[in-house]
This record gives structure tokens, sequence and C-alpha cells, in this order.
């Protein structure tokens, strides 16, 4: 039977030679890769293991921070901080761990949070307005918006005329808190056309009565103002003891920082102890500011970027006589691209609204996204014909830190930075483009294989045309001198760069 023995400073294996186990002595070796030298003891020695043929035995005299000499149980390993690893455990710990500097995607921070509270709220202003037997305008926020919201919107006509009306708009703003007792606060804002709009800030929290007050009141049936509803509020300023305060849970008073502080400021009032005062003061500062080691704590990002789009391809065709077969068509078109696309490439259907010619419209939309690229597949009834189409875009958003207080985990003692996330706007490579016209390749493939197979098999007489429509491509390098956007106005242009 092989045996092996394992290095315990690199972590190398090293087979024992047949001779030496049937010899059944002890034998040093020496790791051919940091020459740490070790002690092979056969199981038949006068001292077995139990738990293995092969035992690691460091022999070199214990040095500053060098284990002593000891046999060691090979079925028992220690981990980075000491602490035993025990066999059933190898598998789950072995691991590579991610150490990336990326934020986690979950489903618990800021942004996914407040668009929870932001569907809330939009279906209690939904049921409130049925409940007067009204279809009032009411429009939220895109998903992955940095900014959630909630708008109401109804005219009220006056003297049973048409043409006279009076009209109302109601927005809500949520406004994510991570980490706070309260991981919301809400702001309020109704406008009657007057001057000064009424607005609430720093909401507690919304409920049904809420939100039956509000409709009646923007349907003219009450005259309650804003103010008037009873609404909880946070406080604001520390003199308004009788609302409830929003602070960071689970986070102390930085009380090193604030002794500094209070020493620099009552240093000038002191007079003759200002000397003694910044003496101490300003090392305090200068160690708490730049020398102590401080901890990161984020909330996470959504599961996708913001969107800021720049338009790229784009196809469609009209498809006669295959109206009622829509339902179908996007049945078979998600199975065909799922089957096609590699499983990096994420298909979703999402609910959409838009402004028509009467007011708000909404449709279905399906996003094919890869990377920063993403593609919105079209596939709508228009009577009895069907139009099938794709958009592609390039998305430039994406999710940011940004810092919104520090304070003292009371569970590790430690100075720890609290950020949240933001929309910022990355600039756009070569490979982008390359991901995103790989993207096209993919759906324009199957969106043709598709439509072929549907004119084939209902016996259309169709000339389809599967010419992409190409934008206009930027120059290589950037003509301009700078990287601001070109002088020449175009549909889409920018600068191609390879970086270093």
């Amino acid at each position: 039977m092989a045996h092996t023995i394992e290095c315990s400073q690199c972590g190398k294996a090293r087979q024992v030679p047949q001779d030496v186990i049937a010899a059944g002595r002890k034998v040093k070796f020496r790791c051919p890769t940091c020459e740490f030298v070790m002690e092979y003891t056969p199981p038949a020695s006068a001292e077995p293991v139990s738990a293995s043929d092969s035992v690691i035995i460091p022999i070199t005299p214990p040095g500053p921070g060098q284990p002593s000499l000891r046999k060691i149980n090979p079925a028992l390993r220690k981990g980075g901080d000491g602490s035993v690893i025990r066999p059933e455990d190898r598998g789950r710990l072995s691991a590579v761990a991610d150490a990336r500097p990326l934020l986690e995607r979950n489903t618990h921070n800021a942004i996914s949070v407040a668009e929870s509270v932001r569907d809330s709220i939009y279906d209690m202003l939904d049921a409130a307005s049925k409940d007067y037997s009204t279809q009032v305008l009411l429009l939220k926020s895109p998903p992955f918006s940095p900014t959630v919201w909630v708008k109401m919107e109804c005219w009220n006509h006056r003297h049973d005329r048409m043409d006279l009306t009076d009209r109302c708009q109601v927005i809500f703003t949520v406004n994510p808190k991570p980490f706070h007792r309260y991981p919301t606060e809400l702001d309020i804002e109704v406008d009657d056309k007057q001057l000064v709009p009424q607005k609430l800030t720093s909401v507690v929290d919304f409920t049904r009565e809420s939100a039956d007050a509000i409709v009646a009141y923007a349907l003219r049936r009450t005259r309650t103002k804003l103010r008037k509803l009873g609404l909880r509020r946070f406080r604001q300023f520390w003199w308004q003891f009788w609302r409830p305060k929003n602070d960071l849970s689970g986070f102390g008073t930085d009380w090193l920082k604030r002794v500094g502080q209070i020493l620099l400021f009552g240093g000038m009032v002191t007079g003759p102890l200002v000397f003694l005062a910044w003496l101490v003061a300003v090392p305090l500062l200068i160690y708490c500011t730049f020398f102590r080691k401080k901890l990161f704590l984020s909330s996470g990002r959504p599961a996708h970027e913001p969107r800021l789009l720049h338009t790229w391809d784009s196809w469609h065709s009209v498809l006669p006589e295959l109206g009622d077969k829509a339902e179908a068509f996007i049945r078979d078109l998600h199975d065909e691209l799922r089957r096609a696309a590699p499983s990096d490439v994420s298909l979703e259907s999402e609910r959409i609204w838009h402004w028509g010619i009467d007011g708000k419209e909404e449709r279905v939309q399906h996003v094919l996204r890869f990377r920063r690229g993403q593609l919105f597949l079209h596939v709508y009834a228009y009577g009895k014909d069907l139009f099938v189409g794709w958009d592609a875009h390039i998305n430039s958003g994406s999710w940011g830190e940004q810092q919104i207080a520090t304070g003292i985990d009371h569970d590790s003692g430690q100075l720890v930075s609290v950020s949240t996330i933001q929309s910022v706007r990355l600039a756009i490579g070569e490979y982008d483009v390359i991901d995103v016209n790989c993207l096209i390749g993919w759906a324009h493939a199957t969106m043709r294989r598709l439509v072929k197979r549907y004119i084939d098999d209902f016996q259309i007489d169709a000339d389809v045309d599967f010419t992409i429509n190409r934008v206009e491509r930027g120059k290589t390098g950037d003509e301009s001198g700078g990287a601001g956007a070109p002088k020449e106005k175009r549909r889409f242009q920018f600068p191609l760069r390879r970086e270093a």
C-alpha cells in the first residue's frame, strides 16, 4: 500500500518509497518545495496512529511561531486560525473563497427592499381608488431604478363639465435606509397645481388607512390636508423628541473621535488651556482619521444593473395571419433561446408601461441579458397579424457604493463604515460591443429559424427580410482629443479604446 506524507508548511505531498515502508523505521524527509524537514512514522512502529498510515512531524528546532516536536494525527488538519478541520468538513472548506472587490448580489439590498415597499404602496392606492369606483393614473418606477417612486394623478371634473377639471398629483418617494431601525423612509408630495405643494418627509409607515385618506383627498371626497392625516414621521431635529428616531441598528457612537472633536473645539473656549487641549486633540484626530483600522459594511446590490441604455442594432417584421399564435410563438421562442444560448445568458419577462396617445399602456417585454448587453424581444398581435422583432442595447449603468455613516459595531467593537448603493455610469469598451454583437447573433439566428418554421408550418405567403438594421458605429480612437461626446450629433457614437 502506497503511503504519502504531506508537508505541514506548504501542503505538498510526497510518496514514501516501498523499501522504507517494508523496513518499518522512521525516516526524515526534506520537502522539495520549501525544504521543511519532516519525519515519517510507519504504522508498524511502537507509536501507531489510528487515523491513517502516514503522519507528519516537524523535527526542526522550534523557533518563533514554529510548532514544537509532536505527532500530528493526519485525520485532523489545522485551519488558518488554528481550528481543527475534520475529514467530513474538508470538501466544504476546500472551496475557493471569493475575495474579489465586488458587491454581493442579494434580495435584501437597499433597492430591492425599497421596491417591495413601492409595490405595496401601488397596490394599496389601486385598491383604494377601486373602492371609490374611480379610475386614476398610477405609475411606478421601472425595475432596478436608483430612485424608487409611485405617482398617482387624477383630474376631477367639475360642474358636470368634461372640459373643467380640478387636478391633483401625489408622488411617493421611497428612500432606502440600510442597516437602520426602519429600512425605508417615505416622502409624500401632494401637488394641487397651486403655488406651494404639500410635502411630508420621513414618514414612518404607510397603511391602507393612509392610502384611503390620500385617495379621498385627491378625488376631492374630503378636505383634510396632508399634514392633518396623522401620519407618523421620523425625527429630523434633536428637539423633536416625540417622534421616533431612525438611527443605525447595531452600531454605537465613535467616542474616541468624539472626544477629540470636543477637545479641539472646547480648547477654543477655555482660553489658557487651548494649547493643552489641542496637544491631545490633534494627535487623537489624526490617529482616528488616518491610522485606525476600519471595516466596511455594504447592503449589497440587486440581481441586475440600473439601466442607462445606449441603442444598438434592431430588427423587426410582420407575419400575416399569425396574430392568434402570439402566445405559442413566445413559448417556442423561449425554448429555442434557452437551448441555443450559453448558461450565463439570462432570459426574463417583465411588465412595463409607456405613454400612449390615450394615457398609460402596459405591455410584457422579454429581456435577454449577456454581461452588459441587453436585448428586448417583442412579440405582439395586431389583429390577424403578428409583429416580431428585437432591439439591442449596451448598458453603461452599474452600482457603486456611497458611504452613509460610520460607527462602532456592537458585536466586534471595531470601527465600521456603512455604505449604500448608488447608480454610476461606466465607459463603454470594445469588448462590450463584442458581447452585445454575440448576443445579437444568438437571438437573431434563433428568431430567423423560428420565423421560417412558422411560415412553413402554417403555409404563410410572406417574404420576410432578415437584414439587421445597423446603427452607425463610432470610429476607433478619440479624434476629438478628449473623453467628451463627439461634436457631430449622431444616433450612437463613442470612441473605442483598448486599456493597457
